[in-house]
């Protein structure tokens, strides 16, 4: 009985003579003349036969020498099958693209043919384009199955017959490092176990070399501006287990930086060949850099000083062989830098372009260059502020330096500048002395003004006159208001000023300047004059008369007054009459009104009183009896009416208002009218200012003879106000 396949003890573990009949062995020929046979390997030294002795009685010992086991006679020889294979690969070393040779042998070593022989090699990864070819001694076909795996049907092999697979292939590019492979043969047949067995598979080894060529780049400095040097570190090596040739590196310079100014130096670890460098941009030919050559290229150059625009400059170097490489993601390196524009040329305009105080003023700066867009501090002289453009107030004149700095991430430019800032003429006044001038008195004045100097001063007033300077006099002719303007003007403006000045003086106006009237002899005639204080002082007039003709008695105030300026009184001369009076006789008297205030000043009213004895009639009329008239509040509606002496004798007729409660005055307050003869008078209602819409008023003006005063006659006038509305 055969022992089983995975028997492992030495062949003499069963050699004892109880169990030597189950022991299968491979016989082979012994040196016994006679062509012996024996079994193979067994009992070949003084230990495996130390367990016969006395076995077929005796124990002689051992004289020593070789020992073979014989046999001598056996019951039967079991054959069996040893198939067996073995592997080689050439070349042992290689690179990827390169061919590979895979050559398993095989046979049958045993006593029994070996039947459904196969071999089965799995080729490793990797491997492209192969192909296979066999032989066998017998001359018979081995079969291939398909798939991607080898699969070999090879013929019954009898003893000693034998062959050879040959298996070609092609590295792949990814190949790389210690590649095994093995190669396995099997049989249905019982194979030999007792003694070792052939080998039933077989392995072998090559080595795949690949290059590894890469790169990494750096560059200083970060960031950059134009005119800025810039240096690009190009650190390279070989880090795999094959030297790879044909190393070239290029590096193709950014269009930002000048190639004119560009150069290069190279450190290697190794022995290169030298550089080549084409055109613009650079690619060296570092020829074949061996497993592990490293090597460092630095390169200098210049960024384009005229570049305006801010961004990145970025760089790729590429490092390339044609050697196959494990990993081409390092063939590439790239840097970058940040390009920033400084700014350059700074400058601000400002508007206005002539400040003045509490103006806004707003500045708006300007850089030729600058990228990223810079940001705007400006100091004002007086104060900060941020941005652009930017607004200030002044609020004190002066001259004030702006500065303005604009700044960006690589730069910043200054910009100064001086502005004036006017305090436009303000709070203009007028003073004069002295403050109540009269006619021909030299008033003198004085301007004052704030604001930047220098200042003008220009004067004018209502009479014509006209001078300059801070101070200047002047004297009026005529009593009254008079205006005076005053006109202060300095860079940035002009203000004004006006004052009113009343020139005191004194004046006097007796109306009538000549009166007439006729009368029965004992009867009285009274004349009213109106008396009109043309000065703008209040005075009091002295009255004086000077009777001439016939002495008749005479009566007159000695005084009136006093009369406002501008005022008016009225006063009263009654001439009497005697009873003995003629017919024709007359008496007349001037009577002057003089200024108490100025005695220069005065006036006189001739009257003339007329006896008669002849029938005399005496009337008056005055008309339009009733007259109505709208005016707007605030406004003076004027009145015409019409007195007429409807008598036969000359007659002086006085005038009087009564009744109304708004201003009312008359152009005149007596007349003096032949027969027949009429005059217009003129009537003056001043509207109040505060009048409701529709308010009425209503003044009676009569005409009354002076010489008797039941002769009289009335009109009435209606004003109305109205309020005017806008919109």
């Amino acid at each position: 009985i055969p022992h089983p396949p995975y028997h492992s003890h030495p062949s003499y573990v069963h050699n004892d003579a109880g169990n030597i009949s189950h022991d299968v062995y491979y016989v082979a020929p012994t040196d016994s003349p006679g062509g012996v046979w024996g079994p193979e390997g067994y009992v070949e030294g003084w230990s495996s036969i130390e367990n016969f002795l006395g076995q077929n009685g005796g124990g002689e010992p051992y004289g020593g020498g070789p020992i073979q086991t014989e046999v001598d006679w056996a019951v039967a020889v079991s054959p069996v099958a040893d198939v067996y294979v073995k592997k080689a690969i050439t070349p042992p070393v290689v690179l990827p693209g390169d061919w590979v040779t895979f050559t398993i042998n095989f046979g049958n070593d045993g006593s029994l043919p070996a039947e459904n022989v196969v071999i089965t090699d799995t080729l490793p990864t990797g491997l492209i384009n192969a192909s296979w070819s066999a032989w066998v001694s017998n001359g018979l076909s081995v079969t291939h199955r398909s798939g991607t795996t080898y699969v070999w049907d090879l013929p019954d092999l009898a003893w000693q017959e034998w062959g050879t697979i040959t298996i070609t292939a092609q590295v792949g590019s990814t190949v790389s490092g210690v590649i095994t492979n093995t190669a396995e043969i099997a049989t249905s047949s019982v194979e030999q176990y007792q003694i070792p067995a052939l080998p039933n598979s077989a392995t072998a080894t090559f080595t795949v070399l690949i290059a590894d060529v890469g790169i990494a780049k750096a560059v200083q400095p970060p960031s950059v501006v134009p005119g800025d040097w810039v240096t690009y570190t190009l650190t390279y090596a070989n880090s795999g287990s094959a030297a790879a040739a044909s190393v070239v590196i290029t590096d193709i310079l950014p269009t930002e930086l000048l190639t004119s100014t560009a150069n290069y130096v190279i450190w290697t670890s190794y022995v290169a060949s030298g550089p080549i460098v084409v055109t613009d941009h650079y690619i060296w030919g570092m020829g074949t850099v061996p497993a592990g050559g490293r090597g460092i290229i630095t390169i200098t150059a210049q960024v384009d000083p005229n570049l305006t625009t801010a961004g990145s400059i970025n760089n790729q170097a590429d490092i390339s062989t044609t050697t196959p490489e494990s990993d081409y993601t390092n063939n590439s390196a790239s840097a970058s830098q940040t390009l920033c524009i400084p700014p350059y040329c700074a400058a601000f305009v400002y508007t206005p372009s002539a400040p003045v105080t509490g103006q806004t003023v707003t500045f708006t700066g300007s850089v030729t260059l600058g990228d990223p867009a810079p940001a705007y501090i400006w100091d004002f002289d007086d104060g900060t502020g941020s941005g652009n453009p930017v607004t200030h107030i002044y609020n004190n004149a002066g001259d004030y330096t702006v500065w303005m700095t604009a700044t960006n991430a690589c730069g910043q430019a200054v910009y100064s500048d001086t502005l004036s800032v006017c305090e436009p003429v303000g709070n203009v006044a007028i003073q004069y002395a002295p403050p109540d001038p009269g006619v021909g008195q030299t008033i003198n004045f004085t301007a004052t003004a704030t604001g930047s100097s220098p200042i003008t001063y220009a004067w004018t007033a209502d009479d014509g006159w006209t001078d300059t300077g801070a101070t200047a006099s002047h004297a009026f002719a005529t009593l009254g208001n008079h205006t005076v303007w005053l006109t202060a003007t300095n860079s940035c403006g002009q203000d004004y000023a006006s004052t009113i000045i009343l020139v005191r003086g004194h004046g006097v106006n007796l109306l009538p300047a000549i009166a007439t009237a006729t009368g029965k002899p004992g009867g009285t005639i009274t004349y009213t004059l109106t008396l009109s204080n043309t000065g703008n002082m209040s005075d009091t007039y002295t009255i004086a008369g000077s009777v001439s003709g016939k002495p008749w008695v005479t009566i007159w105030p000695p005084t009136v007054g006093p009369v406002a300026g501008g005022g008016i009184a009225q006063l009263d001369v009654t001439v009497q009459i005697p009873s003995t009076a003629s017919d024709g006789d007359q008496s007349h008297v001037i009577i002057t009104a003089a200024s108490q205030g100025d005695s220069t000043k005065s006036d006189a009213s001739v009257l003339t009183t007329t006896a008669t004895t002849q029938p005399v009639v005496r009337g008056v009329v005055i008309a339009p009896h009733t007259a109505a008239q709208t005016g707007d509040v605030g406004t003076i509606v004027a009145y015409t009416l019409r007195v007429t002496n409807t008598g036969t004798i000359t007659d002086y007729f006085n005038l009087s208002i009564s009744g109304p409660t708004w201003g009312t005055t008359l152009s005149v307050y007596g007349i003096n009218l032949k027969p027949g003869e009429g005059q217009p008078v003129k009537v003056y209602v001043q509207v109040p200012a505060g009048a409701t819409n529709g308010a009425q008023d209503a003044a009676t003006i009569t005409a009354r003879s002076a010489v008797v005063p039941t002769v009289a006659d009335s009109a009435t006038l209606t004003t109305t106000a109205y309020v005017p509305t806008y919109g």
